[in-house]
């Protein structure tokens, strides 16, 4: 009888872990495609504004185009932070829970009904999913940081010294760390 137990044990943990991979696959199948949606933007934004039009920053035209551009990076941004915090309430549902159930064939269920406990223990988890080794959940992380950095802060100074404007474009070339993650 207990070889029996631990044989079912066997077979429902190899069960739950491809069930766990195949929801973190459907969930990373579509994080992906907006990572490309940005990828395909970062080439069009440096295609557009090449140096011609960085040398007429008074233009009208060069103006909205990058406004249309900040927002769209802005866009992305909320995206990427929303997907970190998707992603620890999934590792919190799956690994600690042990509930495999999903709404829109992706996101975790959790998020219909998260109540403030439950809040609380999902944030106590960011750190030991941030630690795991087999994710980069850090390099999210980081390129989160360094985005934020990028559009709050950098593009507000503007760039108008030469040692403001390398700076500049070192964080716009740091902003292709998102594709990595592909």
């Amino acid at each position: 009888l207990l070889l029996k137990n631990r044989e079912a044990a066997v077979a429902r943990a190899a069960v739950d872990k491809q069930l766990e991979i195949s929801l973190w696959t459907r969930f990373d199948s579509v994080f992906a495609k907006v990572v490309i949606a940005n990828a395909v933007l970062i080439g069009v934004e440096v295609f557009t504004l090449d140096n011609d039009t960085k040398d007429k920053k008074d233009d009208p035209q060069t103006e909205a185009l990058e406004l249309c551009f900040f927002a769209a990076d802005n866009f992305f941004l909320v995206i990427y932070t929303l997907e970190m915090v998707l992603r620890t309430i999934f590792f919190y549902q799956i690994r600690v829970l042990r509930d495999f159930r999903v709404f829109c064939k992706f996101l975790p269920r959790l998020v219909i009904n998260l109540k403030w406990p439950v809040h609380l223990a999902v944030a106590k988890s960011f750190g030991t999913w941030l630690s795991d080794t087999r994710n980069l959940m850090w390099l999210d992380l980081i390129i989160i940081i360094l985005s934020t950095i990028d559009n709050y802060i950098l593009r507000t100074l503007g760039g108008n010294s030469t040692t403001e404007g390398q700076v500049l474009q070192m964080m716009g070339l740091l902003r292709l760390l998102r594709l990595s993650r592909l």
